[in-house]
């Protein structure tokens, strides 16, 4: 039963049902099992989540696409290029947008401003573009809400208007000081060739997550 054994957090603290299936999902982001229990759960209290869920996984398994890729298209923010030619796959494509564009608001509240989602997998975001500084101070908070795959740094700062979340593209290097991660000292890094690496830091302390900088 996926719904056992992830009732706490860390420290004993007591978590909703909610949080424990999602906290299970970030845990296990490559089971679809578990967000297809979700999804029951959800359906059960009426909350449109669920048919998200299911409809996206539909999409990603059953769904014909022709590439891979940040595409938006000003609709679906999405990591494949679907052909939205074929009936099927159209039919399931048209559905996750309206479902997506009634309630992204309410979906992405957490997401500060200044984070752009790039693409959304499964029933839930899985690429962003952040601010390096705000992926620093947040990213353990955001990854026990959000089974992130692909996370995009950059240097940028600031609030971005809501219609140009994003858009903007990554930073190609960034500088030492970005590597000075809270609570993960100096003398915590690992001795290895490409400690001075920050690609390779950033996948060590985040393992799973694919680093575009």
């Amino acid at each position: 039963d996926a719904r056992k054994g992830i009732h706490g957090r860390e420290g004993g603290g007591v978590v909703t049902e909610r949080d424990a299936f999602i906290q299970a999902i970030c845990q296990d982001p490559q089971n679809d099992t578990i967000r297809l229990i979700f999804a029951d759960w959800l359906d059960e209290r009426g909350d449109p989540l669920g048919e998200f869920i299911r409809v996206q996984i539909r999409l990603h398994n059953e769904g014909e696409y022709v590439g891979k890729g940040s595409v938006h298209d000003n609709q679906l923010p999405c990591e494949r290029v679907y052909n939205r030619e074929e009936p099927a796959t159209a039919e399931l494509w048209q559905r996750c947008y309206e479902i997506l564009k009634e309630h992204l608001k309410e979906w992405t509240k957490d997401f500060p401003d200044s984070v752009g989602i790039r693409g959304w997998t499964r029933g839930f975001p899985s690429s962003v573009i952040i601010p390096v500084r705000i992926w620093n101070a947040k990213a353990d908070e955001l990854l026990l809400k959000y089974p992130l795959e692909k996370v995009l740094l950059n240097n940028r700062g600031g609030r971005q208007r809501p219609e140009r979340k994003g858009v903007q593209e990554p930073s190609s290097v960034l500088s030492a000081a970005h590597m000075r991660l809270p609570g993960r000292a100096w003398v915590e890094m690992p001795a290895h060739e490409r400690v001075n690496d920050p690609k390779w830091l950033y996948e060590h302390y985040w393992p799973g997550i694919k680093f575009v900088l």
